[in-house]
């Protein structure tokens, strides 16, 4: 009885064992299995990838670095002759010229004269003549406004040949601090709507992808940062004509506070019903390059409502950095 009861307790450890191993097994091959499974779908994802990468906001992400680089950068790269207002301008105008087909961002192309500007800006920083604190940077502005010499639409047909003879005030002061107008960018009629389209260069398409609108009103200026084909643009925003596209083309816009920068030379008047709703702003990749060097719009002095010394931004004061806090007047 003992021998048959020390027998059975072996027989029961064995089977005892065998099931405990066969668990293992179990469990060894489902965790094969899960492993397989993972890296099949990784596989899968990765083979994916392309296809989300094949619009043209693949190339907004500039393999260069002159594409890439803020306003500021740029501007301080070009004053210690790190790399020539030629160079950087010829980039941008490269870019634009291979994506603006496909995206219709930049209505009027300034090139001819743009390439002029910036040889002009290489010449006066070697003769070190004193200099702008955006000498030799480029920039494009909402067709909205008006630039001496370039047809200015804003998008309506009644002036579809029209040619200023003087600059919009931000744009003078742009190009007075060294700046070089590289173009115009589209616009929905008269400003007002959020979807960039008119009868005059139609429909503006979204970087990310083609079949969706950038919003409006500056969505022709929205869709070109986003692409890098301009560092920044000046635009405006009545009712979120510079927020709405910021957002849906993945860049920083600002609306900055009524009366800050003038809007003499916009196509909405700086008196009536509008006065205290459009405001003109800046537009870039990113919040930190909006930034702009110096006193450049601000409304202070010269033409436009003179309220204040500048436009200012800040982080919430529950941030948990204090890299977006500072101030800058245009």
């Amino acid at each position: 009885m003992l021998l048959f009861t020390t027998q059975s307790n072996k027989s029961l450890g064995a089977l005892a064992n065998n099931s405990v191993n066969r668990e293992l097994d179990d469990s060894k091959q489902t965790l094969v299995s899960r492993r397989a499974v993972l890296q099949v779908a990784t596989g899968a994802v990765a083979a994916m990838l392309p296809i989300f990468r094949s619009s043209p906001i693949e190339a907004a992400a500039p393999s260069r670095d002159l594409l890439s680089n803020s306003v500021v950068s740029l501007a301080s790269a070009i004053r210690r002759r790190k790399v020539s207002s030629v160079e950087v301008v010829d980039a941008y105008l490269r870019r634009a010229e291979a994506l603006n087909p496909i995206l219709n961002a930049v209505v009027q192309l300034n090139a001819t004269a743009a390439r002029a500007a910036a040889a002009a800006a290489d010449r006066a920083l070697r003769h070190r003549d004193n200099v702008g604190p955006l000498h030799g940077v480029p920039f494009t502005v909402k067709d909205s406004f008006d630039t001496a010499g370039i047809i200015t639409t804003a998008g309506t047909s009644g002036r579809r040949s029209y040619v200023p003879l003087r600059d919009a005030t931000p744009v003078a002061r742009l190009r007075a601090a060294g700046a070089i107008l590289l173009g115009k960018t589209n616009t929905p009629e008269l400003t007002l709507s959020y979807e960039t389209d008119n009868l005059i260069y139609g429909r503006t398409n979204n970087p990310y992808d083609l079949s969706r609108t950038t919003g409006g009103s500056s969505g022709g200026a929205a869709a070109a940062i986003a692409a890098g084909c301009s560092p920044l643009d000046i635009a405006s925003d009545t009712g979120g004509s510079i927020r709405v596209p910021s957002h849906f083309c993945g860049i920083a816009g600002l609306k900055p506070t009524s009366g800050r920068i003038p809007r003499t030379g916009h196509i909405i008047s700086s008196e009536g019903v509008f006065q205290s709703f459009t405001q003109p702003g800046p537009m870039a990749r990113a919040l930190a390059r909006l930034g702009a060097p110096g006193s450049v719009g601000d409304s202070s002095s010269g033409d436009g409502p003179a309220r204040g010394s500048g436009w200012r931004r800040s982080c919430p004061r529950s941030a948990p950095t204090r890299s977006c806090s500072s101030s800058s007047p245009w």
